[in-house]
This record gives C-alpha cells, sequence and structure tokens, in this order.
C-alpha cells in the first residue's frame, strides 16, 4: 500500500508555471504531453491552469485545476510503456502537400516502435526510388549533352551548304 501512495503522491503537480512540460490526460482517457500556456491563481481556490496539448489543434486546449487527476509530471505517464498512446498521422496529397492531421490510438510503445520501424523501411525504399530517378536525369542528361554538339554540327553544315 505504501508503494501505491508514493506512487500516486509523486503524480501529483505542486507548482507550475507558463511554459512548463506535463502529461494530462484528455477527454478520451489517452496520457499526452502538453505545455502550461496559463496559470490562474486565486485567493481560496486551487490554482487553473490552461494546457496545450502537443502537436493538437488549439481548439483541443483546456483549463484544468492544479490538482486534478487528469494532470501528472512530465514523464510519468507519457513513458510508461503499458498504456495506449497517440500517433500523429498525416495525410498528404499527390502534390506532397500535407491536407489533414489525425491521430491513431495505439496500444502500447512496442506498437510504436513497430510501427517507426515500418516508416523508416517504407521511407528508405522512397529514398532508393528518388536516387534512382536522380541517376537515370543525370544520365539522360549527360546523352542530351553529347547529342547537343553533333546537332549543332550538323545544323551549322547544312546551312553552310545552303550559302
Amino acid at each position: 500500500m505504501l508503494e501505491y501512495e508514493t506512487r500516486i503522491n509523486s503524480a501529483n503537480l505542486t507548482s507550475v508555471k507558463v511554459g512548463d512540460k506535463i502529461d494530462a490526460c484528455d477527454t478520451e482517457n489517452i496520457w499526452c504531453k502538453a505545455t502550461i500556456e496559463l496559470v490562474i491563481k486565486a485567493p481560496n481556490r486551487k490554482d487553473l491552469i490552461y494546457i496545450h496539448y502537443e502537436g493538437w489543434n488549439r481548439k483541443y486546449d483546456e483549463y484544468l485545476y492544479i490538482d486534478s487527476h487528469r494532470v501528472a509530471p512530465l514523464g510519468v505517464y507519457t513513458q510508461r510503456e503499458d498504456i495506449p498512446i497517440y500517433r500523429m498521422m498525416g495525410n498528404r496529397g499527390t502534390d506532397g502537400q500535407l491536407n489533414m492531421m489525425y491521430a491513431i490510438v495505439l496500444s502500447n510503445a512496442a506498437e510504436e516502435a513497430r510501427l517507426q520501424e515500418q516508416e523508416r523501411r517504407i521511407n528508405n525504399n522512397h529514398e532508393e526510388e528518388e536516387d534512382e530517378e536522380e541517376e537515370d536525369a543525370t544520365e539522360q542528361n549527360s546523352v542530351i549533352d553529347e547529342v547537343r554538339p553533333s546537332t549543332i554540327n550538323s545544323l551549322q553544315a547544312e546551312i553552310d551548304q545552303s550559302i
């Protein structure tokens, strides 16, 4: 019981300032990293904090009391590997522009690691394809450079004959 109480008490925020990073539990019960944007102090009341969830639109920002069960020091929950986490994803159009950001919920950090490895492999494949395309373009340009002088010489010869 003492270990549980120690853990719960270490998860409480005691004092904070603007710019501090914390763990915050969103309305979907997923722990996220957040930044304190504003601290409102009032006599006879607990401090009220205005937080911004990292990576999210400001429309999800919210006010919470400093003693809320939904806030904790940075890393208490977001560093755990046994709880669900968000993974920000981007939807890119054919032009490469980011069309939309969205998040998926992963069951734990191991799933995040697998997803990162998959993305790394995909990115490496894309880089290899881009390198091959650049090599092809370079070869085509060298062929064009080789053709140009001969084409210019033959055109010059035709002009000389017609004069």
